[in-house]
């Protein structure tokens, strides 16, 4: 007798196992990936993009060079394949994008250009400019024009709400997108010489 109360319970145990299996597996799993991929996707997008996830980054100087690609590689913009130039003479970093930028969609380059600019001079506090250099045009962003964009320095942004608030939320109008573009970032055609 109590052979076959131990085997139903060990058989009872086992079926109670395999649907603690299955519902991890079926279910739970399933929805982390999901959720997951959603936010890896969120982190292509200004509009979406997480805070918290470059504040890692931040540092007195752009001469830290995993430092700073790494930013670059979790700011919008990374799922296009980049490379780096750096010239820490001139503090200036060279963004070099195996893509052209009419492929990407104007309006779309230019706000991930105000939000990536933003989010690299507010981390890194002797970056002057960046040269954003797609296969059919390229751009300039300096720290001066950038700082113009907001009333308070650009560390002081680098807090969720005001982040969302003063950074994220404007971009989401492209008419507001194109004024910033225009004020201060200098698109250059392909061959053009961008140094002043």
């Amino acid at each position: 007798m109590k052979i076959k109360t131990r085997n139903r319970l060990i058989i009872g145990l086992f079926v109670v196992g395999l649907a603690f299996y299955g519902a991890i597996e079926g279910l739970i799993l399933p929805q982390r990936e999901a959720a997951q991929e959603q936010y890896r996707l969120e982190q292509r997008d200004p509009l979406t993009h997480d805070l918290d996830s470059i504040l890692k980054f931040k540092s007195a100087y752009m001469g830290d060079a995993t430092n700073l690609i790494n930013l670059f590689c979790t700011l919008p913009l990374n799922h296009i394949a980049m490379s780096f130039q750096m010239d820490s003479e001139r503090f200036l970093v060279e963004v070099h994008y195996q893509d052209n930028a009419a492929n990407i969609g104007d309006t779309q380059v230019r706000r991930a250009m105000l939000y990536d600019a933003t989010a690299a001079f507010a981390l890194i506090d002797n970056l002057q400019r960046i040269d954003f250099v797609f296969l059919d045009e390229s751009f300039t962003v300096t720290r001066d024009a950038v700082c113009g964009f907001y009333d308070e320095p650009l560390p002081k942004l680098l807090k969720k709400n005001i982040w969302k608030e003063k950074v994220q939320a404007p971009l989401a109008s492209d008419d507001y997108v194109w004024d910033r573009t225009r004020e201060g970032i200098r698109a250059q055609e392909k061959g053009e010489n961008a140094d002043e």
